[in-house]
């Protein structure tokens, strides 16, 4: 029997990804082409497709129940972001103390993510017929465990126009 090739998994093995927590978020596209936009004069200056992922991003809280955004950033072929998965509040319809129904929109990591990339590339291919968009497969996560975690992150987003030059995810650093 031949076996096909198993692809590798990227999540942390037995983490509850739809659990309380923050994680720091990238998303490429495919083949690190640059559709969002480019740095001029150390400024990230988006083009209409690096405006839909933004507004895209930004409306993530509005879709999903126990979901918030803090720092992100667009950048000519990728997005940060840190998303904060918090349900505390369990409004229940059904259930006792112990276990409820959390409304339908209460969603693990993975499919937040994927729900933000399939509405990107779907305003995008809709929004223009010069080049078909697409996202590299999966992304990129990261449990962030504490304060000090959470500082480090925030800043490498903020300033992640400002190493633009030596970012991995710049093409023109790629051997």
């Amino acid at each position: 029997m031949v076996r096909s090739k198993e692809r590798k998994q990227n999540r942390l093995k037995d983490w509850n990804y739809s659990s309380d927590g923050w994680y720091f978020i990238t998303i490429c596209t495919q083949n690190r082409e640059e559709h969002f936009g480019e740095i001029i004069d150390g400024e990230m200056v988006l083009s209409e497709c690096g405006k839909i992922a933004k507004q895209c991003w930004e409306e993530i809280r509005d879709h999903f129940y126990g979901c918030e955004l803090d720092e992100f950033i667009v950048m000519p072929n990728h997005i940060h972001g840190i998303v904060v998965i918090e349900q505390k509040d369990c409004v229940a319809s059904v259930g006792n103390r112990y276990i409820c129904s959390l409304p339908k929109n209460t969603m693990k990591l993975s499919k937040i993510i994927g729900t933000y990339k399939a509405a990107v590339t779907r305003k995008i291919n809709k929004s223009q017929e010069e080049f078909l968009f697409q996202w590299q497969k999966s992304f990129y996560d990261h449990i962030i465990r504490d304060e000090k975690a959470l500082r480090k992150i925030r800043e490498y987003i903020y300033y992640n126009v400002d190493k633009w030059e030596q970012d991995e995810e710049n093409p023109q650093n790629i051997i």
